[in-house]
């Protein structure tokens, strides 16, 4: 697994500047979008940390549910929704409150969009 709190890279730029990233995770998913279609990937089992990268220009609606939900394009009447439009990092459980496990839909407008999701956990063992 690839913890967050451990393995941050802190370096310095060619002017002695700070600068950190963060190291590729091995349990990394990408995914090609086509219009209006939900795509379900699952949150691996001991993962919290989901960091995601959108293809240029990408407008990608992500919605953490059961492997049955529903995640639609929003429309013109507003709606209570937990869904979030290109986040950058999201906190994420792999299994609700009764066990059943959950996945991260994506679903777009557009053709062709790529997303590229990352799961991490923070370190902390309970």
């Amino acid at each position: 697994m690839q913890s967050l709190s451990t393995n941050l890279v802190v370096t310095k730029s060619q002017n002695s500047i700070a600068v950190y990233g963060i190291p590729f995770s091995p349990l990394s998913y990408s995914v090609a979008l086509s219009a209006n279609t939900d795509v379900a990937i699952p949150i691996p089992y001991g993962m919290d940390t989901a960091i995601f990268s959108y293809s240029a220009g990408a407008t990608v609606v992500v919605l953490e549910g059961l492997v049955g939900a529903t995640n639609a394009v929003p429309t013109g009447t507003p709606t209570q929704t937990t869904q979030r439009i290109n986040p950058p990092v999201c906190a994420v459980d792999p299994v609700d409150s009764n066990g059943n496990p959950l996945y991260l839909h994506l679903i777009s407008p557009n053709p062709n969009d790529w997303v590229m999701v990352g799961f991490y956990f923070d370190g902390v063992v309970t």
